[in-house]
């Protein structure tokens, strides 16, 4: 019973931590995407929304906020 329940805890662990590193990876891939769309719409002369930059201190603080 005790092996079960460390290793049903390893398991959550484990799968929390791939959930944290898999949102921070699309956060960052947004991230460029955002920043490709708002380099074409300078090209092209439009009007670039939310050009305020985020104030993270850290890469800690940066996902955190994710």
């Amino acid at each position: 019973m005790l092996t079960k329940g460390i290793i049903g805890a390893l398991a959550r662990l484990i799968g929390d931590k791939c959930i944290a590193h898999q949102k921070s990876l699309q956060g960052q891939i947004d991230h460029r995407l955002k920043q490709q769309i708002n380099e074409k719409k300078l090209a092209l002369g439009l009007k670039i929304e939310g050009t305020q930059k985020p104030s993270y201190q850290t890469e800690e603080e940066y996902e955190q906020s994710m």
